[in-house]
């Protein structure tokens, strides 16, 4: 088991590609891993390195033609998106922040 969340700073780590890219996604406010966030390797919908995040917010990419530069984009409900673009490194980590979704907000208010 090797737990690569960087909850403090993130950012990418590890050396060049090689075959795999582990991909972490943490949430910027709470420092907690963010379970279930898309992530798309490359430009293209439908290109075969997508996936999400599993409960400790991580998700592994591997394949021989897995070689950087590469671009990563992250995505799940309630939070920014952020987009690495053009990197050769193995381990990335992800800092999103939260967005208020406006029916919470609502209904916050309404309290």
């Amino acid at each position: 088991y090797l737990d690569l969340t960087d909850t403090d700073r993130g950012g990418i780590s590890g050396g060049p590609i090689d075959g795999t890219v582990n991909v972490t996604v943490v949430d910027s406010m709470r420092g907690l891993a963010v379970p279930d966030a898309f992530v798309l390797l490359g430009d293209t919908l439908d290109g075969p390195y997508q996936g999400h995040t599993d409960s400790r917010g991580q998700l592994t990419f591997s394949g021989d033609d897995l070689q950087g530069p590469i671009t990563v984009h992250v995505a799940v409900k309630c939070m920014e998106r952020a987009s690495l673009v053009a990197f050769d490194a193995a381990n990335v980590t992800v800092h999103l922040a939260p967005l208020l979704d406006e029916a919470v907000e609502t209904a916050v208010r309404e309290q």
